[in-house]
């Protein structure tokens, strides 16, 4: 288990310390694992669904093993490249019908800004995903087929 209470100023504000940005690194990795533990058994390995090298974003799928299942779909943007208007088209594998985006790093809650979200269901057009991109984020979107 890994748990920084006993580390100084890391204690996610459980006990009054902690900075700002210790506590939304500890509250992202509490959703980064809850989500992992609520969507496995996933194939292992992956495939790479969309590479954009001038704007630094590439986007790998994962399929699960439970029939239905779906995908989790991870865009990686590690640059100062951003799209506000939820207008940047990812590609996703041939089939898939609609995705909602569950985690975003870039999210309020993790220290970012609410407007760096896509919300709801979005409908997947002509192979393409559209979605906003936060500057320096990790974002991952559940995809239905």
């Amino acid at each position: 288990r890994w748990d920084l209470a006993g580390v100084d100023g890391a204690d996610g504000g459980r006990r009054g310390g902690g900075d700002a940005a210790s506590c939304g690194m500890m509250a992202l990795s509490r959703a980064a694992h809850a989500l992992r533990r609520g969507s496995w058994p996933h194939r292992s390995g992956g495939r790479t669904t969309h590479v954009d090298e001038f704007n630094r974003v590439v986007a790998a799928e994962t399929r699960s093993m439970r029939e239905g299942g779906g995908a989790l779909l991870v865009v990686a943007h590690p640059g100062e490249y951003q799209n506000d208007e939820g207008s940047y088209g990812v590609r996703v594998t041939e089939g898939a019908k609609s995705a909602e985006m569950v985690l975003n790093s870039q999210a309020e809650e993790f220290g970012g800004w609410e407007a760096s979200w896509t919300r709801g269901v979005l409908e997947v057009r002509d192979g393409l995903v559209f979605v906003r991109i936060p500057k320096w984020s990790v974002l991952v979107l559940r995809v239905k087929f």
